[in-house]
């Protein structure tokens, strides 16, 4: 399974050993949060966006966040090796979800920074199965 973040491609197997210095610290979070998941952590403290209320950090366990997972990709008819876009905020539930998603169905995952417009960088001819968006993303 292959992960892009912000145009730089890593195989799962190899995000423990990668040069952190080539990143941000947006995409050093992301791929900690990665590293944790394919460790096996079980549970896990995330912030919300603050979108239905105070923002605030809650606790969920990983077989919460599988369970989601799996009626999402049900729900959606999700399948191993679709590409995912990730553009919603990893440090957030929302882009969390994500994550966990193409990691549970095991689809590829494109990752970039949340953005107004995060379709702005791919040419029209670039296919993505999945991606979730807020409303500013879709205006």
């Amino acid at each position: 399974m292959e992960i892009e973040i912000n145009k730089k491609k890593i195989h799962t197997e190899f995000l423990k050993n990668i040069n952190s210095s080539e990143f941000s610290d947006y995409e050093k979070n992301t791929i900690e949060f990665c590293n944790q998941w394919l460790s096996g952590k079980e549970s896990f403290t995330v912030q919300t966006s603050g979108s239905t209320g105070e923002p605030k950090q809650i606790h969920i366990k990983r077989e919460q966040m599988i369970a989601s997972a799996k009626q999402t990709a049900k729900a959606l008819n999700l399948k191993k090796g679709y590409k995912a876009l990730v553009c919603l905020s990893t440090e957030h539930i929302a882009g969390i979800m994500m994550i966990v998603r193409c990691l549970t169905v095991k689809m590829d995952m494109v990752i970039i920074n949340p953005v107004a417009n995060p379709l702005q960088n791919f040419s029209e001819k670039y296919f993505f199965d999945f991606a979730a968006f807020v409303p500013i993303q879709l205006s």
